[in-house]
């Protein structure tokens, strides 16, 4: 039913469902992973840190939530990078950047589908600043 709801752009009624599930199967990671997919799209990007955070400590062995976590801890650090003219450089948190690749590192550990997008990723992090 969630499924359907995002195909028809409704966001808000998806993750309706998605939390009425959370609620009868917590620490879910599909669920949870779905959760945090729909705010990443609604620019929510703290509550889903804070959904792909629960994700990864469900009891599962579940590697996508890392890659999911560690994107959207890139997203944020991009989002919020900002160039300072007075000081010809780009500024961010550089927690963010640091969370992120910290995350694809334990995603390509744990091995999965997105293992090259995640080193990748990780390469690139290295060269931001």
């Amino acid at each position: 039913l969630a499924d359907a709801y995002m195909q028809m752009g409704d966001y808000g009624r998806a993750l309706d469902v998605l939390k009425t599930a959370d609620r009868r199967w917590s620490a879910d990671p599909e669920i949870l992973n779905a959760m945090g997919t729909i705010q990443v799209r609604r620019g929510a990007l703290d509550d889903a840190i804070s959904t792909f955070k629960r994700a990864t400590e469900a009891p599962s062995d579940d590697a996508l939530a890392w890659f999911n976590l560690g994107r959207t801890y890139e997203l944020k650090y991009f989002k919020l990078r900002r160039y300072i003219q007075s000081e010809a450089r780009w500024i961010s948190n550089p927690e963010d950047r640091k969370n992120a690749a910290a995350c694809y590192a334990e995603y390509v550990k744990r091995g999965g589908p997105y293992a090259e997008d995640a080193r990748k990723a990780l390469q690139n992090l290295q060269w931001v600043q």
